[in-house]
């Protein structure tokens, strides 16, 4: 059986190889252990990673999503480390039990004022060097120097989107069926805009309302008004309101006239029910 340690930093590729005699291998199996999260009990959200290793020193860095000044934060290894070339904080003690534990070292710094034009990973972080090289993450804690402040209130709702511009027809709605939609648009005060529907089936003396939507202050200055339907001979105008208009299905030809093209003025905004 072997057994292998993972390492601080990890090849490109995310893997590792080995090389041996006296094969072939027929047959394998892979374990793994010491896969449980490391403790991290610290409000500032502190992450451990590791910049570098070389010649039996290695060097971390804490990165703190929150920077408090003053903030100090305990590590915790289980293993005895010299610490040295502490940046982007103070080491306040090496030994916070002090009682020289080979099995357990707690290390305190300090968070101090963040220097200025620190390389990209420097920032919001401090780091140090520390040897021997230590085989598990240090456990994280943090004392505030004071409160943090609340968290921002929520985000206000996303307002409600807007109308649709084109619809099919539910037959709860309709049991004629269908689908209706914007040739055009409706723009700005003035301006014609284009309306068609296609219904699945035309059945005449059948009442049809077109209901649209839109502002009601505004369609009281601008009520919808039907300037043209085509083809004109298949429905007679029955009710029109500010946004809604009900015609009266006539008999046509062939029994279905297809699309119906409605020309209009109003300042609706969309389709309603």
């Amino acid at each position: 059986m072997l057994t292998f340690e993972l390492g601080h930093k990890p090849q490109d590729d995310f893997s590792f190889s080995v090389s041996g005699s006296m094969g072939p291998i027929t047959s394998s199996r892979i374990e793994c252990e010491k896969m449980e999260e490391v403790q991290n009990d610290c409000p500032l959200q502190a992450t451990f990673s590791v910049l570098n290793i070389w010649d039996g020193v290695i060097s971390p860095k804490v990165y703190m999503e929150t920077w408090q000044i003053g903030a100090e934060v305990d590590m915790t290894f289980d293993q005895r480390i010299a610490v040295s070339s502490v940046w982007g904080a103070e080491m306040v003690t090496e030994d916070l039990e002090g009682t020289n534990d080979p099995r357990h070292q707690t290390i305190r710094f300090r968070l101090v004022p963040i220097a200025r034009g620190l390389p990209p990973e420097r920032r919001s972080a401090f780091g140090f060097e520390a040897s021997p090289e230590f085989h598990s993450n240090p456990t994280i804690a943090c004392t505030l120097k004071k409160a943090l402040p609340p968290p921002p209130p929520p985000s206000p709702p996303y307002p409600y989107p807007p109308p649709p511009l084109r619809k099919l027809v539910d037959n709860a709605e309709c049991f004629l069926g269908g689908r209706m939609f914007f040739t055009k648009p409706p723009t700005t005060v003035g301006v014609p805009w284009r309306f068609d529907v296609t219904l699945d089936r035309w059945q005449p003396d059948v009442l049809l309302t077109f209901n649209f939507v839109g502002d009601t202050y505004t369609l009281k200055g601008h009520p919808l008004q039907i300037e043209s339907v085509a083809p004109e001979e298949a429905m007679w105008l029955a009710e029109i309101t500010a946004h809604s208009v009900t015609y009266r299905l006539r008999p046509v030809t062939g029994g279905d006239p297809g699309a119906i093209h409605l020309v209009a003025y109003g300042m609706i905004s969309g389709i309603g029910q």
